[in-house]
């Protein structure tokens, strides 16, 4: 509530803060490239399409002077509804009395609509440009930025964006997203995942023929995220050769496959355990050593062959692995899972580590039941410290003190009642003080080596920082060459092997001098690689608010700070992927939240998107940051949709000079009985088959355009474009029907009939009873006075004028009027006693 009273008092300031009191209409503008209309302090916010291509070739659209809605999301107050606090500020926007559609409330509030759904602030812009239900550009799009940092400040979980699913048909489907795939030739040539409210993109993708599938099920096969190098080459062997498929690895799209020398007898290739290969005359088992590495069986000539696969072979078949079960084993609450596979087990070891501070613990009983805890006994004093700390173990065995570890010793009965803390100080002294259920006493004891001070060093992109220490006293770091391993062999064919995190680290660096592990590269299973915690696999819940958080499904996701990524790498040498056509991109804090910075030769780059097509408009292309020159090329085209294919067309969106759009061609008249639409110099476009428009929208059913927008002539509530132009067909602001046009009077031969605002008309003379035209009840009608029964609509009357000749709820007709009661000195009444037909007689 607090929330939303926030939103409201910003609402109120923009109110006074405009001239005078704020009223539903304000100053009406219009702008063209050289002027503008508002008062001092205002701005002219424009519509996006209903505009006019004037003679001397300067675009005139319709706008209204306001001053800028002013919003601060550190308003609002956590647990508030995301899309009302965006979109109560709507109902503050200035709007114009005439017949401009959709109002700028109605835009600001799809704004808000669209950013709920929207992959970034840079994306506002291009879904408010195709929205059907916005016209007010500038307002849809501060509304959907507004409702991304309401989102963001309220930590709402942002969807996935349907572009980002790209060619995806499976997950675009099953998020709510249209699929599109265009062929040529028998192979894809375009394929995107579109929004639903996206209809310019379906109508496209029809228009040209593609694919639009409806359920999961009707996805063509190939589309999954390895569509483009589908399908996989079929390798030919010949007679005295076999062909050799190897398992299909993490992160491949096609699975490699050989051609090697057949075996006498049986084909090695055909046997699939490693019993039955060994077994097999002149056949040896080829594998990595992983449970779900390679695993194939060869030719006994092609060891070489294994060896570039980063395998090997072996006579050692483990033939127990194919009947043994691995179980999950659950760790009890202040301990952590551990998973660590070796080679040749069957199933990974998982252990049960404490989480407890080696340091809190007391006893030395507890200590080394704790795992990775040692116990340091001196004498009287005693402390537990963690076994990886060799600095640690190194100043107890200094100072007299015996170290028992898990593996290493026993505790002695006595030291169960001691606690102990050692500390290293400031002052370069290290401390031990104890306390005992009899005594207590302390001690300071001068170390052998000092501290000194340094700066982390700064390491490039093909190394890693490492801690090490100059004896075991003092941490020091240093920067180690570094290179990628994966499935246990580096890039240049080096044995190398992964130790931190195997079941969820795919490939990971390690280092060229000690071939230590120094962090994962690229992770799996749906884990992210947390660049900022020593290149570590983690959930994705576990990403700090802060973080870029990138994924690609469930293979190469990571986390980071935000990072720029160029041709595949970050600034440090990592792994990174950019939106389908980027070839630099930009990521900041957010979920896939991406900007790109330079496109593919193929692609455009339109506000920080790389779309295959664009929209020129003058010249310009759409978006474009540096306002890349473009061309239509077609003879009175305003806009058309252009690519970089140089053997597609323009495709004209928008004619100019009155000239009608059909068949990508804009002409004076429309052709084969179509119908032309359109009452500005801008815009016009032939259709198949006549349409009646009603409130700005198509209301024909089973028509091409059904609900689409729509406009009629000014002062026209309905009517209808056909072959011969438009017609209206019921009028509003208060005018009348005549041949098809609304007029502000009548002939007068005619009667001015109606009396509402809408549905006035010019006709002959007639009776209204009853609610109906003559009280045949066919056509409706009402009289003026809500108190007549009977009236008469005739020629030449003036507006809202239809004489009374009986009246109803007991009122008494007198002088084509109905009164409550009869003046007593000149009339009096008839003998009529009901509701109905009371008069007024002249004595």
């Amino acid at each position: 509530m607090m929330a939303l009273v926030s939103v409201f008092i910003v609402g109120l300031l923009f109110l006074l803060t405009g001239t005078g009191t704020f009223t539903a209409a304000q100053e009406s503008c219009s702008m063209s490239t050289s002027t503008t209309s508002c008062p001092s302090g205002k701005s002219c916010f424009l519509t996006k399409s209903v505009c006019s291509f004037e003679v001397d070739f300067t675009e005139d659209c319709p706008g209204v002077c306001d001053t800028a809605l002013s919003f601060d999301v550190s308003d609002v107050e956590q647990g508030s509804d995301a899309k009302t606090v965006c979109q109560t500020p709507c109902s503050s926007l200035a709007v114009r009395s005439d017949d401009v559609p959709m109002s700028r409330q109605s835009s600001c509030r799809e704004g808000c609509a669209l950013g709920e759904s929207a992959a970034s602030e840079s994306a506002c812009a291009s879904l408010c440009a195709a929205g059907e239900e916005v016209l007010w550009l500038n307002d849809c799009v501060a509304a959907c930025r507004r409702m991304i940092s309401i989102q963001t400040h309220l930590n709402v979980d942002r969807p996935v964006s349907c572009p980002s699913l790209k060619s995806n048909c499976t997950m675009c489907l099953t998020a709510g997203c249209h699929y599109c795939q265009i062929s040529q030739s028998g192979s894809v040539a375009f394929s995107a995942c579109v929004d639903s409210s996206s209809t310019g993109d379906i109508a496209d993708c029809v228009e040209l023929g593609g694919l639009l599938p409806s359920f999961v099920s009707q996805c063509p096969r190939a589309i999954d995220p390895c569509a483009s190098e589908r399908p996989c080459e079929t390798m030919t062997c010949g007679s005295d050769e076999d062909l050799v498929t190897y398992p299909l690895q993490s992160g491949q799209c096609c699975p490699t496959t050989e051609c090697v020398p057949s075996s006498s007898g049986s084909s090695c290739s055909s046997l699939k355990n490693c019993t039955a290969c060994g077994d097999a005359t002149g056949c040896s088992w080829c594998s990595d050593g992983q449970t779900s590495g390679l695993a194939v069986c060869l030719d006994s000539s092609a060891s070489s062959l294994c060896q570039e696969e980063g395998g090997s072979f072996t006579s050692m078949c483990d033939s127990g692995c194919s009947d043994v079960t691995c179980t999950n084993k659950t760790c009890p609450t202040g301990t952590e899972r551990v998973v660590t596979e070796k080679e040749g087990d069957c199933c990974p070891t998982i252990e049960c580590r404490s989480t407890v501070s080696c340091g809190s613990m007391n006893s030395c009983g507890g200590c080394i039941e704790s795992n990775g805890c040692s116990w340091c006994n001196i004498g009287d004093f005693s402390v537990c410290f963690s076994s990886s700390s060799s600095g640690s173990k190194v100043d107890c065995e200094e100072q007299g003190g015996m170290v028992v570890s898990p593996t290493s010793g026993q505790c002695l009965v006595d030291e169960t009642t001691t606690t102990s803390k050692i500390t290293t100080t400031t002052d370069e002294t290290t401390t031990i003080s104890s306390s005992s259920a009899s005594s207590s006493t302390s001690s300071s004891i001068t170390p052998v080596c000092a501290c000194s001070t340094q700066e982390t060093p700064v390491c490039s992109s093909n190394q890693r920082l490492v801690e090490t220490n100059d004896g075991g006293c003092c941490p020091t770091f240093s920067c180690e060459n570094v290179v990628e391993c994966k499935r246990g062999t580096t890039p240049s064919g080096e044995d190398c092997t992964c130790t931190r995190d195997k079941p969820n680290c795919f490939s990971c660096w390690v280092s060229t001098t000690t071939g230590n592990d120094l962090g994962c590269a690229v992770c799996k299973n749906s884990f992210f690689l947390d660049v900022n915690a020593g290149d570590k696999c983690i959930s994705k819940e576990s990403c700090s608010l802060e973080s870029a958080v990138v994924s690609y499904s469930n293979y190469r996701s990571r986390c980071s700070d935000p990072f720029t990524c160029i041709d595949g790498v970050d600034e440090n040498g990592r792994f990174c992927d950019c939106p389908s056509g980027c070839s630099s991109c930009s990521y900041v804090a957010g979920y896939n939240n991406a900007t790109c910075t330079a496109c593919d030769s193929s692609r455009f780059l339109v506000e920080g998107n790389c779309p295959r097509l664009a929209s020129c408009t003058r010249n310009k292309v759409e978006g474009s940051p540096t306002s890349e020159q473009c061309s239509c090329g077609i003879s009175s085209c305003h806009k058309c949709t252009i690519s970089r294919d140089t053997s597609a067309s323009p495709m004209c969106v928008t004619c100019r000079d009155s000239k009608y759009l059909q068949d990508n061609e804009c002409i004076a008249t429309c052709a084969n009985n179509t119908v032309g639409v359109g009452l500005n110099s801008f815009g016009r476009f032939c259709v198949e088959k006549p349409f009646t428009c009603r409130k700005y929208r198509v209301s024909t059913k089973d028509h091409s355009l059904t609900g689409k927008v729509c406009k009629c002539p000014k002062d026209c509530f309905m009517c209808d474009w056909n072959q011969d132009g438009v017609q209206c067909l019921r009028c509003k602001n208060a005018k009348y029907l005549n041949s098809g046009a609304c007029t502000n009077s009548c002939p007068s031969e005619q009667t001015h009939s109606g009396v509402g605002n809408y549905g006035r008309e010019c006709r002959d003379a007639y009776t209204c009873k009853g609610f109906s035209v003559g009280g045949l009840r066919e056509e409706s009608c009402r009289c003026p006075d809500k108190n007549c029964f009977q009236c008469e609509f005739k020629a030449g009357n003036a507006a809202r004028v239809a004489p009374c000749t009986k009246c109803k709820n007991r009122r008494y007709l007198l002088n084509g009027a109905c009164v409550n009661t009869c003046p007593l000195d000149t009339h009096t009444t008839n003998s009529v006693t009901g509701g109905y037909g009371r008069e007024c007689i002249n004595l």
